[in-house]
């Protein structure tokens, strides 16, 4: 009976250390922010955030009971450009932030893995829905939950969601949209799962907004024409 009860006293002991443990596993999550066209972080503030998160990150390397199981950073960006140059700038946006954690928090390259996302479209959705003043909000909205990226028909690309939204109603909703949404687009989000350590308070960031006098001209009042499996060339409109 007494081994009975000393192994019911182990096995007590071994769930409440695992229980610990699970309770200290943590997520740290943020985002950080790029101005447009950019695969490197050029805002001060922006730049002090991920020096904080690296300085956590290795405070946990360093920590007796600390443990960083992984890192995933994800790049995004907004949808004025061409497709192919905005998956590779969400790309180089992700390996840029993965590179100065690695650096700063001398990490070892096998807890850190980097992605692109391309146009976070269905973030641009929740953006829009949850702008009141957006122009034409409902037709935007529309727009983004049926149009797909691409229009294929005969095997050519004859239109586009990007396109439908640059020409609804002379791009006053897209102009309001590159304003207001667009910079919540632009950035890169950092999942890191850890355990044990200190405890740190969460991290805030506002998204970079665009300088104004910079709007009209990014404007993609665009001729658009179907050039085959290719996709679409496009220009400005003189």
């Amino acid at each position: 009976m007494w081994v009975v009860y000393s192994l019911i006293g182990i096995l007590a002991i071994a769930v409440q250390t695992v229980s610990a443990q699970e309770m200290r596993r943590d997520t740290l999550c943020m985002s950080v922010y790029f101005a447009p066209g950019f695969s490197s972080v050029t805002s001060e503030s922006e730049l002090c955030r991920l020096d904080s998160l690296a300085d956590r990150l290795q405070s946990l390397c360093a920590a007796a009971d600390g443990r960083i199981s992984g890192i995933l950073v994800k790049g995004w960006t907004s949808p004025e450009g061409a497709d192919r140059l905005n998956e590779r700038l969400s790309e180089s946006c992700a390996r840029g932030v993965v590179r100065y954690l690695a650096d700063r928090a001398a990490l070892p390259d096998s807890l850190l893995e980097a992605g692109g996302g391309g146009v976070d479209w269905q973030h641009l959705a929740e953006e829009a829905s949850a702008c009141p003043d957006l122009p034409d909000r409902g037709e935007v909205l529309r727009i983004l939950e049926n149009t797909p990226v691409w229009v294929v028909r005969n095997g050519r690309v004859v239109d586009g969601r990007k396109r439908r939204l640059g020409m609804l109603h002379g791009g006053i909703p897209y102009n309001h949209l590159y304003k207001e949404a667009f910079p919540a687009l632009r950035r890169a989000d950092i999942r890191a799962v850890v355990s044990g350590g200190p405890q740190f308070p969460p991290l805030t960031s506002v998204p970079l907004k665009p300088i104004p006098t910079m709007c009209v001209s990014l404007l993609p009042l665009l001729r658009i024409r179907a050039v085959g499996r290719s996709g679409l060339r496009q220009r400005r409109m003189p």
